[in-house]
């Protein structure tokens, strides 16, 4: 059962704008896709089988996951130079782990 709380901010910056806060005892379930790219686009500086170049950091460009195999592609680049893996993942219902990342040429 959801119930909403509006209060008066009385700090400086915007007094007379209302803060709507929301509390649940409703659990919020995250559909697995979801939660997987989530935890990959996160998580990649570990997740990626090679470092990166020239004091560059990864980013993901494209997650395709697959609930069924429980597989994603990746696509991530750091500016300099792209790589592609799949990862083969676990996932609990809350908790996503990485068992094996692939690089994929």
């Amino acid at each position: 059962m959801f119930s909403f709380q509006q209060y008066i901010n009385s700090g400086e910056k915007s007094p007379e704008k209302p803060v709507i806060t929301v509390q649940s005892n409703t659990p919020i379930v995250i559909p697995e896709n979801m939660a997987v790219e989530s935890y990959i686009t996160t998580n990649i500086a570990s997740i990626a089988p090679e470092q990166p170049v020239l004091g560059g950091k990864w980013y993901v460009t494209s997650v395709a996951v697959d609930t069924s195999s429980k597989t994603a592609n990746i696509e991530y680049e750091d500016g300099h130079i792209q790589g592609k893996a799949k990862v083969i993942y676990t996932f609990d219902g809350t908790v996503v782990t990485v068992v094996k990342t692939e690089k994929v040429s």
